[in-house]
């Protein structure tokens, strides 16, 4: 067998060393790869949240304003009826708590 050359060996030692460089950009392009896979999947979520978000309709406070409002009505049914006593208790005559 005949002894290499020092050009073949010079070009098995690139063909190496190229290999090795093919090796290592595919782990990096991988591992870039599963990156931006979990960079998009949490940029997905939170982009679904903000426009479940976005879609719903600000609050009326319906419920909350019914609540006031009976309360209101209780506390001045309350008052008339405080009112109406003290006239009464005093004999003075006031159509409004008749």
């Amino acid at each position: 067998m005949p002894k290499p050359t020092m050009g073949e060996l010079r070009n098995q030692a690139i063909d190496k060393r190229n290999s090795i460089h093919a090796e290592i950009e595919a782990e990096y392009a991988r591992e870039a790869q599963a990156e931006d896979a979990r960079f998009d999947a949490e940029f997905d979520r939170a982009r679904d949240e903000y426009e479940r978000i976005r879609a719903r309709p600000r609050p009326d406070h319906a419920l909350p304003q019914e609540v006031r409002d009976r309360k209101l009505e209780e506390a001045d049914r309350k008052l008339d009826d405080e009112l109406k006593m003290l006239y009464l208790a005093h004999s003075i005559d006031d159509n409004r708590y008749n």
